[in-house]
Parts: C-alpha cells; structure tokens; sequence
C-alpha cells in the first residue's frame, strides 16, 4: 500500500511537471515569432551604431606600432584588428538581409531565424576571440571581454532556451579548448578556466531573465488585445443575430447621412418587423423563436450588398442602411428580402416555419440634409403602413418635413 501511494505522488508530481513543460513550450511558440522580428528589429538599429565602431577600431589597432623583440603584441594587434574588420563586414551583410526583412513586417520564417542566430552567435565568437588575444599577451581585463560581449547579446537577442542554452555552451567549449592552448602557466590557467565558467551560466541567466519577461508581456498584451475587440464587439453587436446593434448602427447611419450630404448622394433606410412573431414564441417558445430571428439575419446578411449596414433594432425589427441608393433601389431590395423570407419557409427542428414580413422604407435624397431620427421616423411610419395594409408588404414613407437642400456655393 505504501509503495502505491509513493507512486501515486510521484504520478502527480510527474503529470504537473509534464503540464508544466508543455505550458512553457505552447507559451515560447506562441512567441517565438514576434520575439524574432523583436530582435531583428533592435538589431537593425544598432548595427549601424557598431559598423562604424569596429571599423574604428580595426583601424586604431591596425595602426598599432611594435617595438623590436615585441613581436607577440604584433600578433595581438593584428588579430584585434582583422576580427573587428570581419564583424563589421559580417555586420553589412547581416544588415542589407534586415533592412530588407523588417520593414516589410513579414512573419518571422527561417532567413529571420538564421539572421538572429548568426548575430548571436558572432557577438559571442568576437567576445571570446578577443578575450583570446587579450590573454595570450597578458593584455586587457581578464575575461571581461568575453562576459560583457555575452551578457549584452543575451539582453538584447530574445532567444529561446532550448536554443540558447547549446549555443552560450558550444561557444564556451570552443572558448576553453583555445584556451589551454595559449601556453600559459597552470596557476594563471586554473583561474582563468574558473572565472570563465561563469559566463556561460550568467548570461544564460541573463537571457532567460529577458525572454521570461518578454514571454509574460507578450501574452499579457495579446489577451488585452483580445479582451479589448471582444468588449467592442460586445459594444457594437447583437449578442443573438451577430448583427450590429442599435447604438452602433446610429452611429453609422449619422455618418453616412453626413457624408451623402455633402457629396449629394442620396441614401435611404429599410424598416423590417417579423409578422405574428408573438404567435412564434407563443406556440413554439422562446428558443424556437430565437432560431428564428438567427435565420432571418442570416437572410439579410446574404442578400444586401457589401456597402449596406444591417442591424437588429430590438425584439423582431430590422434596419438596413442602404449608401448611395435612391427610392427604385431601396424599394428593390426590400422586396427581395420580403421575397426571400417568404419563398423560404424557415428549418427550425423538428418544425417547419413560414415567415412573413413588413417592410417600411425612406430616403433622405440627394443634395438634402437631415437627421437620422427624421428619416428613421418616416419608414417607421411605412412600416406601420404595411402592416395596417395586411402586413407581408413593402411600404414607402415619405419625410415628415421636408429635408432642406444644400447648396453648394464654391470656396468662401
């Protein structure tokens, strides 16, 4: 009993572990992209701070002079010299590659990859070969060169660490191997070779610090995003039909009649109510009736055009704001969707239901200006008319007061 129940913690332990593993990976891939172009984009910046750079000092080092017998610190120069010379080169290359990527905001693919990796890894191959040349003649400060170039680049190179940790290390490893070969003294060696174990491990930590951070604010702001158009979705749609809602479709109906007055186009509004829709919930329910309403936003959707505005007034009503359309071609379409709802009795299982309705439409004509209200007002008064009429009709509703001209009297 007891061994099944150590095997009964360890199973939990293991199953956490796992649920924590595969959490991190989901996580890291979901970022890794962006993480990337991130890099490349901080890269593309500050390569043409460091281009100049190490071909000043390729320079100042080639310029170095030698006294006889010195001929050591000739090498260390030269070596300075030609790997500062190599960087900024590799950097011009690297560079073209980015300026020609990043600005295009193109996904992250495998050149991006391969762009940030060469980088990564050439900063630390400098550090390292620098750190070299500086020891071998007792020169510089120790393995300083080495640590400051790995923990910069670990800062700045959002990298991963599966991929980051092998690659901190592989350099390493070449670092110690060129290491005992240097010729010094086992004392000096031993300290050395101690000190510089440390790099590795610090800007492993430093790299994992930066990613983690990046990793949070990356999905921290990704599910604000989301929760934001998910409240101004809210804000703007019929949680029922997915059309939009009332508020937000005055807004645009307000906006559109502006900008008709003043290009002088005429746009008109369509009215639409369910006939007997009480009776539907009534002998159906309430469910029932909500497919209903589903089904007949679906019809709208698919029969008005791209620029039309549908929406769902409330209860049963439908509105459409219909751009650029005139009296023949409002009065069109709501015959179409009349049409349409009546031709096709609607599927709500296991019932067949036909569907009726009325329509009342207006318009606010070319060249006039007039409020919203004016005109929903007189295709309300249409609607009432087709229903007064024997309802399953399409009624016009002429303006309650006429809508005032505009002129247009060129620049004042």
């Amino acid at each position: 009993m007891a061994a099944l129940g150590v095997r009964g913690v360890n199973s939990g332990w293991t199953q956490a572990l796992a649920g924590w593993a595969t959490g991190l990976v989901r996580d890291y891939g979901a970022v890794q992209n962006d993480a990337t172009m991130e890099s490349l984009n901080r890269f593309r910046w500050a390569i043409w701070v460091m281009i100049p750079l190490h071909m000043f000092f390729a320079w100042e080092f080639g310029q170095y002079r030698i006294h006889a017998g010195q001929e050591a610190w000739t090498t260390w120069s030269r070596t300075i010299s030609l790997s500062h010379e190599v960087m900024a080169m590799v950097l011009m290359i690297i560079g073209t590659f980015i300026i020609l990527y990043v600005p295009a905001n193109r996904p992250a693919k495998a050149l991006a990859y391969a762009l940030q990796m060469a980088l990564t890894g050439g900063y630390l191959v400098l550090g390292a070969v620098l750190t070299l040349a500086d020891l071998r003649v007792g020169a510089g400060a120790g393995i300083a060169t080495y640590l400051l170039a790995s923990i910069v680049i670990s800062v700045v190179s959002l990298i991963r660490p599966e991929i980051y940790l092998p690659l901190f290390f592989v350099v390493y490893a070449f670092f110690d191997h060129a290491l005992r070969r240097l010729g010094l003294d086992a004392v000096q060696l031993d300290g050395v070779r101690l000190l510089s174990m440390s790099v590795p491990v610090m800007s492993a930590v430093a790299s994992w610090t930066v990613w983690q951070q990046y990793v949070k604010a990356t999905l921290l702001q990704r599910q604000l995003s989301a929760r934001n158009a998910e409240l101004q979705y809210l804000a703007q749609h019929d949680m029922l039909t997915g059309l939009f809602n009332r508020r937000h479709f005055t807004h645009e109906a307000q906006a559109e009649l502006a900008r008709a007055a003043r290009a002088h186009r005429p746009t008109s509004i369509l009215i639409a109510d369910v006939d007997f829709f009480k009776k539907i919930n009534d002998r159906y329910g309430h469910p029932v009736g909500d497919a209903v309403l589903q089904q007949v936003a679906k019809i709208f959707s698919d029969c008005v055009r791209t620029t039309d505005v549908v929406a769902r007034l409330g209860g049963e009503e439908f509105i459409v704001l219909m751009p650029n359309t005139g009296q023949a071609g409002a009065m069109a379409l709501a015959q179409k969707l009349r049409a349409a709802l009546e031709l096709h009795p609607l599927q709500v299982a296991p019932h067949v239901i036909p569907v009726t309705m009325s329509v009342g439409v207006s318009e606010l004509a070319a060249g006039c200006s007039g409020a919203f209200e004016a005109v929903y007002a007189a295709a309300d008064q249409a609607l009432y008319s087709a229903k007064a009429l024997g309802r399953n009709r399409v009624e016009w509703g002429v303006l309650l007061a006429p809508a005032a001209p505009q002129h247009y009297h060129g620049p004042q």
